[in-house]
C-alpha cells in the first residue's frame, strides 16, 4: 500500500498529547508539545515523550491504514499503550 504520513508539532493547549487521522492515502500526526513539556520532568523526558507519543501514535496510524483492529477499543482505554512502551523500549535499549 501506498501512503504518505505528515508530522506536525503544535504549541496549542490540548486535551492530549498527540493525535492521528487518516483521510484516504494520507495520514496526520500531530504532537502538541505543550501538554508533553507539561508532563516532563527535564528535556530529556520531553525529548523521550516526543518519541513515545510519535510511536503511539504511528501505530494508530497503521491500524487506521492496514483496517487491522484489536480487542479493547479505540482510545478509552488505549489498545495500543502496551505494545508502544514495548516498542519505545526496544528503541532505547
Amino acid at each position: 500500500m501506498n501512503y504518505s504520513v505528515n508530522y506536525k508539532i503544535s504549541i496549542n493547549n490540548s486535551k492530549f498529547a498527540g493525535y492521528q487521522e487518516k483521510k484516504g492515502n494520507n495520514g496526520t500526526i500531530k504532537l502538541f508539545v505543550s501538554v508533553i513539556f507539561e508532563d516532563s520532568k527535564d528535556f530529556e523526558d520531553f525529548i523521550d515523550g516526543i518519541i513515545y507519543f510519535t510511536i503511539h501514535e504511528r501505530i494508530c496510524l497503521e491500524r487506521a491504514f492496514n483496517k487491522i483492529r484489536i480487542q479493547g477499543g479505540m482510545c478509552n482505554p488505549c489498545c495500543v499503550k502496551n505494545l508502544a512502551i514495548e516498542m519505545y523500549k526496544s528503541i532505547m535499549e
